[in-house]
């Protein structure tokens, strides 16, 4: 739908162009619009193209699981759930209702609503993901430095020598929203050098919280794509360690409730943050 024009070094929008799609034309004049994709792809082939699989699933699941006295012990607010991250289910017996009414004919079943917005750690949806490649660092620095094996118990991971490790090492993020807030919350807690990197008209709520945490954010005048270049310049000279947030890795994470709930899983989007361990 956007139409795009190449200048020297960037890729713009063409506004009038732009407009001349009746869909944004409408959305521009706050108009109340539906739009519909043209095409779509089969379930099973998206999943088989997105590189996500089973296999992958199960591994984030072990690790969730592993993590769990730590969360137990770091956060009690998830002993409820033994230290495992989820949300609620809520029955949205109104809604359901409301929607018999208008259409005229019962729904079968009953309308729920996960509630990520209620996600334990950050508070925040998609908490998971960026949590989970928290895990992934922690877990390899401290495995990798003979502190911690697989099988022990991961609440070990609060214990004073296994913190002093991973304060060896550091994470920066470049992010305005959950995925900087998550992986802040989660990297400061287990000790690790954390720097968020967000644009000055971010959610003040999340630095102040970051901060709170210990984390250290840097605000940069300009958007998220500034925020973000200004955060691999900064780990760019630092070769020890980079981490993408993958999209063979990322989304499996929310990917989880699955095998708990039975419900499909679904990847939803990715927001690209580069992670860097600091020497």
């Amino acid at each position: 739908m956007p139409t795009l024009e190449r200048t020297t070094d960037t890729m713009t929008l063409n506004i009038d162009k732009l407009l001349e799609d009746p869909v944004v034309e409408a959305m521009s004049q706050g108009k109340e619009t539906l739009w519909f994709r043209q095409s779509h792809t089969p379930t099973a082939q998206a999943l088989d193209s997105s590189g996500l699989n089973a296999d992958l699933i199960e591994d984030a699941r072990q690790r969730f699981e592993r993590f769990a006295p730590w969360f137990v012990r770091q956060f009690p607010e998830t002993s409820i759930s033994y230290g495992i991250i989820e949300s609620p289910v809520h029955v949205l017996y109104h809604l359901q209702a409301e929607l018999d009414d208008r259409l005229g004919s019962q729904l079968p079943g009953k309308l729920w609503m996960k509630r990520d917005d209620m996600l334990p750690v950050a508070g925040s949806i998609k908490a998971r993901g960026g949590i989970h490649e928290v895990l992934q660092v922690a877990e390899r620095i401290a495995v990798d430095a003979g502190v911690l094996k697989p099988t022990d118990n991961y609440a070990r991971f609060a214990d004073a020598d296994v913190r002093q490790v991973l304060g060896e090492h550091g994470i920066m993020v470049g992010s305005t929203g959950n995925l900087g807030l998550s992986i802040g919350v989660a990297a400061a807690a287990l000790g690790l050098r954390t720097t968020v990197h967000m644009s000055a008209d971010a959610r003040s709520w999340k630095k102040e919280l970051l901060r709170s945490r210990g984390v250290s954010v840097v605000e940069h005048p300009g958007d998220f794509t500034e925020a973000v270049d200004a955060g691999r310049a900064e780990a760019e000279p630092i070769r020890a360690f980079t981490l993408w947030m993958m999209r063979t890795r990322w989304p499996c994470s929310p990917g989880i409730p699955r095998p708990r709930t039975g419900w499909p899983v679904s990847s939803g989007r990715w927001r690209c943050g580069s992670m860097r361990n600091i020497p």
